[in-house]
Formats: structure tokens, C-alpha cells, sequence
């Protein structure tokens, strides 16, 4: 709605022009600890994981297994972690 334009989506939440929002995707991930959306008492930030469904338990025991090939074959691995970005 306000893409590219983060000071306007601010300040429009500041002065109560929305009851509220629910806020999963941000320009940076994770959202920065010094944002100010998670002290705007009309924001609910929710985790970015619409990756869950009854379906994942066998998404992960695929990834698991290619993995684990790949581990073995010297390849690289997928969905590695990256502990300095924090996911």
C-alpha cells in the first residue's frame, strides 16, 4: 500500500488512520529490534511462516533426505541458516 515509502505508512499508523494491522513481511527481515512497529499499540507483528501446513511434515523429510545427499555428495545444502542475519 505504501511501498517505498515507510515514513508515510508511520505516520499514518501514528495518527490512528488504521485500528489496527497485522504486519508478517518487512523490507528487512528479521524487523529491526528498533522499529518502531513494535511499539505501535495498533500493529500486531506476527512471524513470517506461512510455510506451515499439513503438508510439511513430508516438505521436511524431503529436505531432510536431499540434504543429507547432497551432504554426502559435497554438494551444497538448501535452506542453510544464516546466524548473523538472525534467520
Amino acid at each position: 500500500m505504501y511501498k517505498g515509502n515507510r515514513r508515510y505508512a508511520y505516520l499514518i499508523l501514528y495518527l490512528g488512520k488504521f485500528k489496527g494491522v497485522a504486519l508478517d513481511v518487512f523490507e528487512q527481515e528479521p524487523l529491526p529490534k528498533d522499529s518502531l512497529l513494535w511499539d505501535a499499540e495498533n500493529v500486531i507483528v506476527t512471524p513470517h511462516n506461512c510455510w506451515v501446513s499439513e503438508k510439511n511434515p513430508i516438505r521436511v523429510e524431503k529436505l531432510m533426505y536431499s540434504n543429507l545427499k547432497k551432504y554426502k555428495e559435497g554438494k551444497e545444502l538448501a535452506n542453510i541458516v544464516n546466524v548473523e542475519r538472525g534467520y
